[in-house]
This record gives structure tokens, C-alpha cells and sequence, in this order.
């Protein structure tokens, strides 16, 4: 590719831990990219399978792959330890277990260099089995200035527009300018769950143009290992955590988030249901449900009424029984909704 836009070194951070069945096929996508000036930082978080060994196979066949070990951390702190240890212009992020079209990097960092943008982020595809199962439509456009604060404040966390994030709300996706990502990286230390998306919120906010564009370039691996699917007890600890860092830096930028309740809720929703899918008996969820609803930050979200015309009936109605400490009937109606 003889263009000088290729002059600029790009680094590539992936953080692995145990993927050693998915590791293979995300190096595969980042080798065959037609941009090939790039480093990857590849953080190896404590494997206890291949993963560490694969990864240390390709950094022998190819100098641009650099291989860091670590004790396990966290995936916060494997990117951190990668930004540390990079040396790009534009920073990039794709998970271990995921993988890019061949062009993810060309295409992205054309925006970043020709409409000078702090950050470029595309649409993903969804893949299950190794088919493509479907793909989440978010907002694009190009954000700068007043609009991106508005984008920010009224759309991101949630937007009536597409009943969800604006933008896809992890790392993966984007590409950044260097100066932009150590301090929202620090952000996300000490979290499993959400680190990534106020990471994300805290560049945003020191970013003068955001491009969102609509190409699907990078492609998300579904399956059953996840460790966003499996509840865990620390799960409620770092949700408050993560909701009272997000409420710190929206004080400091003096920022009024639209629809944040709303996204809060979701957040209760998400290990509701993993505590069921977990095989979790009633008596069981009632003891950690009644803990984590008398936290304090509980009680500051929940005694306000929070009912929205554009919730379904049913969240609507869950929303009530959670506020009002019906447990019993709530516990009732997710399974309800579980089944269905």
C-alpha cells in the first residue's frame, strides 16, 4: 500500500486471557490487514490454557507482535499494561476472542488522519458458530464541538432514537488518539464489568471530533465462555462502583447525562438475570436482592419514580416491584420472561 498515510504507526492492544479456542483466528485478522504499519501489544492476563504459548508463537514469526505475561489482573489492567508499553500515534483495541475485516485499519485511519478526529469508531458484525447472526445498528455521523457534547449528554448511554447506547459503549470498535487514552483506561482500573465502557465515556469527553461511521469492520464472537454472561458476587460491588464513577466524572464535567436512570436500570436487569440463569434458588436471590436494594446508591436511584413512556410495559411494571421491595413477584415475573 504505497500511500503516506501508511507512515503512521498504529498500535494494536489485545488483552487475552484463556481464549486459546478464538486467539488464533483474531491474530489471523490483524496479520492480513492491507495497513501494515502497526505494532500489537498483546498482554497475556495469567493464562492457565495455550493462550500465553500461541501468542508467543506468532511474536517469533512476526517482530510487529510483542507479547507481555502478567499475573491475572483484570482486563483493565492488561490494557493498561499495553498502553505502556506501545508506541503508536492511534491506539486501537480488539478483544482475543473477536476479529477485524482486513481493511479495519485502512478505513479507520483514514478518518483519524483526513478529518482529523480524536476518535473513529465502526459498526460490528455478531457471529455465533461461525455465521454472522445479525449486527446492532447504532448512530453515525461525524461529532465535534457543541454536537458531540450533545451526542454525549443525550444520546450515548441512551437514545430514544435507537432504544439503546448511540454508540457501541466498549473499546473494541474504536480507534483513538494516544493522548486521549491513559487517562480514560485509568478510569476503568479495579473493574471486570463496564470497565471498558467508562473508559470509553471518559475519552469521549476529551475528544474534539468523533467519527461514527457505519461500516461493519469488526466482528463479534459469541460464545458461551464469556465471562460477561456468568454471575459472579462481586457483580453488584462493581456495578455500584462503576455507577459512582460515572457519577463522579459527569460532576466534574458538569454534565447532565439524559436517560441515565433508565440505563441504571438496565444495569440492575443484566446480573438479575444472570443471578437466574445461574440456577440461583428464591431464597438465595432474596438474600443478595435485599442487600444490594438498601445500598444506599440503590436507595438514592429507586425512591425517585422512574417510569418511561418508551419501557415496555413489562420493565415498566418491574421497575415498580424492585422500587417498592417486591421481590417475590419480580423474582416471578423474570422468570416469566426467561421462558418466554
Amino acid at each position: 500500500m504505497n500511500d503516506p498515510r501508511n507512515a503512521q504507526l498504529i498500535s494494536i492492544l489485545v488483552p487475552v486471557y484463556n481464549t486459546e479456542k478464538y486467539i488464533s483466528q483474531c491474530l489471523d485478522s490483524i496479520i492480513s490487514q492491507t495497513y501494515n504499519n502497526f505494532e500489537v501489544i498483546i498482554v497475556d492476563d495469567g493464562s492457565t490454557d495455550q493462550s500465553g504459548t500461541i501468542c508467543d508463537e506468532y511474536a517469533s514469526k512476526d517482530e510487529r507482535f510483542k507479547v507481555v505475561h502478567q499475573k491475572n489482573s483484570g482486563v483493565a489492567m492488561a490494557r493498561i499494561a499495553a498502553f505502556e508499553s506501545c508506541h503508536g500515534k492511534y491506539i486501537t483495541f480488539i478483544d482475543s476472542d473477536d476479529f477485524v475485516s482486513s481493511d479495519y485499519l485502512e478505513k479507520l485511519v483514514k478518518y483519524m488522519i483526513e478529518d482529523d478526529a480524536d476518535m473513529v469508531s465502526c459498526e460490528y458484525n455478531r457471529v455465533r458458530n461461525n455465521i454472522v447472526v445479525g449486527s446492532k445498528i447504532f448512530i453515525t455521523g461525524t461529532f465535534q464541538g457543541e454536537t458531540l457534547r450533545d451526542f454525549i449528554s443525550n444520546h450515548f448511554f441512551y437514545s430514544k432514537q435507537i432504544n439503546g447506547f448511540g454508540l457501541h459503549p466498549g473499546l473494541a470498535t474504536k480507534m483513538v488518539k494516544r493522548d486521549v487514552v491513559m487517562e480514560g483506561l485509568q478510569k476503568g482500573r479495579g473493574l471486570w464489568y463496564g470497565e471498558d465502557t467508562i473508559a470509553l465515556f471518559s475519552m469521549m469527553l476529551r475528544c474534539n471530533k468523533l467519527v461514527a461511521l457505519s461500516d461493519r469492520l469488526y466482528y463479534y464472537v459469541e460464545h458461551d465462555e464469556e465471562a460477561v454472561k456468568r454471575y459472579d458476587k462481586s457483580l453488584w460491588t462493581n456495578i455500584i462502583e462503576l455507577l459512582q464513577r460515572l457519577e463522579s466524572i459527569c460532576h466534574e464535567e458538569g454534565l447532565t447525562i439524559y436517560g441515565i436512570r433508565s440505563r441504571i436500570w438496565r444495569y440492575i436487569i443484566d446480573p438479575i438475570h444472570k443471578m437466574q440463569m445461574s440456577g440461583m434458588t428464591y431464597t438465595e436471590f432474596y438474600k443478595v436482592i435485599n442487600v444490594v436494594r438498601k445500598h444506599p446508591y440503590m436507595v438514592k436511584y429507586f425512591d425517585p419514580w422512574l417510569i418511561y413512556v418508551y419501557y415496555s410495559i413489562q420493565s415498566n411494571f418491574g421497575y415498580i416491584l424492585f422500587r417498592f421491595n417486591k421481590f417475590h413477584l419480580y423474582w416471578i415475573l423474570r422468570q416469566i420472561n426467561n421462558m418466554i
